[in-house]
């Protein structure tokens, strides 16, 4: 099971060939890829924030992000008490409490994690990227 990170998902709604053809591959062929509510989150912060513009239409930024989500049939899984029990033990290599966050669901729940981000990928998780 895959899970994204935020750029990759917003790259796979929107801008695919920023993801490595290989990465591509094992999302679009994958049985399951989950999104966690860490992402949707994080969207919402900073398109708040005005960090990222995302053009929902009418209709808004947190609905539009679930509707998409459902259109290319990627699961969401929600943030537990469990995922959380790895945070004390994480080293401090990446500081975005984000990306904390979902290194913890990865290696509670024994997800891939595809994500750019060479600091997340010095953890104790497997990630998929090249």
């Amino acid at each position: 099971m895959l899970l994204l990170d935020t750029c990759t998902l917003i790259w796979w709604l929107a801008q695919t060939e920023k993801i490595p053809a290989t990465a591509r591959g094992h999302i679009a062929e994958d049985v399951e890829v989950c999104i966690s509510v860490v992402t949707i989150w994080e969207i919402l912060v900073k398109h708040t924030s005005g960090k990222l513009i995302i053009e929902s239409g009418s209709e808004s930024v947190f609905d539009y992000m679930l509707r998409q989500i459902e259109a290319v049939d990627f699961r969401r899984i929600a943030l537990s008490d469990t995922d959380l029990r790895h945070l004390p033990q994480l080293p401090p290599i990446h500081r975005d409490p984000f990306d904390r966050m979902l290194i913890c669901q990865a290696i509670e729940r024994g997800l891939t994690l595809v994500t750019p981000d060479p600091a997340i990928r010095q953890y104790p998780i497997r990630t998929l990227w090249l």
